[in-house]
């Protein structure tokens, strides 16, 4: 990894700045790189569709309600769908190694064919039956092909697919350990298509996913993983989202809402990340609505959002103004010097 995939990965620059250094200037020249990008996203989008529907036709009879009295080929239905990822994910493999606008595409197909490769190892091992082991094992297969993609390249998608794979193994941990009881997938979709609300667990698995959210921020902040502002993004909606659903178990979670936005605020200014700015926000505002429901238990209208909203406004905006006042926003930047129109408009006069 160059110093400018490396500025990049640690979001000091953009890689639209990073390819202006190399030279790659935008807009592309035609059937250029950025053509060779768009091209990755539609081969990536469409092949996955089409593997999907071919796992279909091969693994439900024509009939989709035979589905239901046992005749599905998951054998066949699992080898259609890794020959689709060997194909989309082999295609990104080798394409990763170029670099900008390229590279970018290529680890969109890395995401897709792994997306594939979880479908076909999960149909592949549909049959096994080991206890609490069982997801796992199951996991073990895909886990080694997002490692692999990550490795290849470091990207938003290929972080996904690493950051996928970890929720999965804590899922399995708990289940391995006993605190959540093992949920076929079939189950959850079929709770899901019929309106009903699949069980997320206890408030432990709860607890424990929104630690993992924490973790990855702190992993984004050492440069375990990377790009560092789409880990810090992931880590810390994940850890707000969980901490919302504890909530809605326990209103004595809202403690942990608020520790988590502030936080969020509060490491946004240390650490200098608008994305830790942007979802601290975000956990904000909802921190204050939650915290109007709890005060408001006969319903809230517009004079409580005035309040409950305009006064928090207001401190920081007044607060904004301070800051301006006493120097703490920092001095206007400096004009870039114009370049002369004419070479003698750029010569220095002469003062002798």
């Amino acid at each position: 990894m160059g110093d400018r995939e490396r500025w990049v990965d640690r979001g000091v620059i953009s890689f639209e700045q990073a390819e202006r250094f190399e030279g790659e200037a935008a807009p592309d020249k035609p059937m250029g790189p950025r053509t060779t990008e768009v091209l990755a996203y539609v081969g990536a989008f469409a092949l996955f569709i089409a593997t999907l529907a071919l796992v279909v036709k091969v693994a439900i009879p024509d009939n989709p309600l035979g589905l239901i009295g046992g005749d599905f080929d998951n054998i066949m239905g699992g080898v259609v769908a890794l020959l689709g990822a060997a194909i989309v994910f082999g295609t990104g493999y080798q394409f990763a190694g170029r670099g900008g606008a390229i590279r970018r595409g290529a680890g969109f197909m890395l995401l897709a064919g792994w997306g594939l490769a979880i479908i076909g190892f999960n149909l592949l091992l549909f049959d096994l039956d080991i206890g609490d082991f069982t997801p796992l094992v199951v996991l073990i297969p895909s886990a080694i092909v997002a490692i692999a993609a990550y490795m290849r390249v470091r990207s938003v998608p290929t972080q996904l697919a690493v950051f996928s794979v970890a929720v999965s193994f804590l899922s399995a941990v708990l289940v391995l350990i006993q605190v959540e009881e093992l949920t076929e997938l079939t189950e959850v979709a079929f709770t899901v298509f019929f309106g009903g609300t699949p069980d997320l667990g206890s408030w432990i698995s709860h607890a424990a996913n929104a630690g993992l959210g924490i973790l990855w921020i702190w992993f984004a902040r050492t440069g375990v993983v990377g790009p560092r502002n789409s880990a810090l993004f992931i880590g810390s909606l994940f850890a707000l989202i969980w901490s919302l659903v504890l909530y809605g178990t326990d209103d004595k979670w809202l403690i942990l809402v608020g520790v988590l936005a502030v936080g969020y605020l509060v490491a946004a200014t240390r650490w200098g990340s608008s994305v830790l700015a942007a979802v601290g926000t975000v956990g904000l505002m909802l921190l204050i609505i939650q915290l109007m429901d709890l005060v408001h238990e006969d319903g809230t209208g517009t004079n409580e959002f005035i309040l409950w909203f305009g006064i928090p406004g207001a401190i920081a905006v007044i607060a904004m103004w301070m800051l301006d006042r006493r120097g703490g926003s920092g001095a206007p930047a400096m004009r870039a010097p114009q370049p002369a129109s004419s070479p003698a408009a750029a010569t220095t006069p002469d003062n002798g």
